[in-house]
């Protein structure tokens, strides 16, 4: 794969973020109404819902948060008066999405709804909910630069978040050119995201472990571009949480030298409680014959250290396919499958 087509295939986020992020107008005169919302509702599955989930992880909102896959009319939901709803779906066509919309709204709540187009934007202009568009023609999984930027923007105008837009925001303009560092070009030695996909390549089962509060949703995320960029069945849990239950079957698994254990960490953001944990776990695993990796993630604040860690694993997905000879972009069974389930849901709903 060259450069050109690498340049396809990634969601090349603080490039897009740069323009995209600037040019928002959901908002007017660089302010939004909405400095007494108290509890943030997110709305989505698959691809479109890892956004909202890496932003409260790596942004510390200061708001109560609530993410729903689909909503089944039994939630505790909070007071519509204090509450903001976001609703993803790339295609705009997501039946679970689009249903979980029409039942929230029914109980007062008003949100936006963020997709490339579909039923989406009728629904939001039926309820009198916002809309924002996102750019079409690109896999769910690599709009995320988009739908973070929306993020971003709500949460840095309204002081959702201890981070200043100006700081942050300058920031990632500067790192546009961030991906560089992990393009084909750079040799094996100094590309982590090679580096990464080679030890993978020779590992029949592999386990993500993200850090609580610091890099859960960011190890989340490279098990989907894993299974739908390398085709590779991954596991996944976080740490300390991992030290008390997965650890049991890795320990007493046969073939110990298929598996890897990979840790997602942002150095600067691990107490001496949290480091003194990872460090335990590994000197443990490797006494049992399991190898173990950690994979850093590195900036001035969280949030540039979290996009850090989502470059250098984003591309190792598509080098460990490369490896494996398999094409990145196609998924094939997720579309067969939504045709069967968006059948079968309209018989029921």
């Amino acid at each position: 794969m060259d450069k050109k087509l690498m340049d396809v295939y990634v969601s090349d986020i603080a490039h897009h973020m740069k323009d995209f992020y600037q040019d928002l107008t959901f908002y007017k005169d660089g302010k939004v109404d909405m400095l007494d919302i108290e509890n943030i509702i997110f709305l989505g599955i698959g691809g479109s819902a890892i956004s909202p989930k890496i932003f409260t992880e790596i942004m510390n909102v200061n708001k109560k948060v609530y993410f729903f896959s689909i909503l089944n009319g039994s939630e505790n939901l909070p007071d519509p008066a204090k509450s903001f709803v976001f609703a993803f779906s790339y295609s705009g066509n997501t039946v679970e999405t689009l249903k979980s919309v029409e039942m929230i709204s029914k109980n007062g709540f008003k949100g936006v709804g963020i997709s490339s187009g579909g039923k989406m934007i009728e629904l939001c202009e039926n309820l009198n909910w916002q809309h924002i568009s996102v750019p079409s023609g690109r896999a769910p999984r690599a709009a995320m630069p988009f739908t973070l930027s929306i993020l971003f923007k709500y949460a840095l105008v309204n002081n959702w978040t201890e981070y200043d837009e100006s700081d942050i925001w300058g920031e990632i303009v500067r790192r546009s050119n961030i991906k560089n560092k992990y393009l084909p070009e750079v040799d094996f030695e100094d590309n982590i995201s090679k580096r990464i996909a080679f030890k993978l390549a020779n590992k029949k089962n592999i386990i993500l472990w993200g850090v609580e509060s610091i890099s859960k949703n960011i190890a989340y995320r490279f098990k989907s571009q894993l299974e739908e960029n390398a085709k590779q069945l991954s596991y996944y849990s976080f740490l300390p949480e991992a030290s008390h239950n997965q650890i049991v079957p890795i320990s007493l698994v046969d073939n110990k030298e298929d598996y890897i254990v990979l840790i997602f960490r942002i150095p600067e953001r691990e107490s001496v409680l949290l480091s003194t944990i990872i460090s335990t776990v590994k000197t443990f695993l490797n006494s049992e014959g399991i190898e173990v990796m950690d994979v850093f993630g590195f900036g001035e604040n969280h949030v540039l250290a979290g996009l850090d860690l989502i470059y250098a694993t984003d591309f190792a997905s598509y080098y460990l396919a490369l490896l494996k000879g398999i094409e990145p972009e196609p998924i094939e069974p997720i579309g067969r499958m939504k045709v069967i389930l968006n059948d079968n849901l309209r018989k029921v709903l």
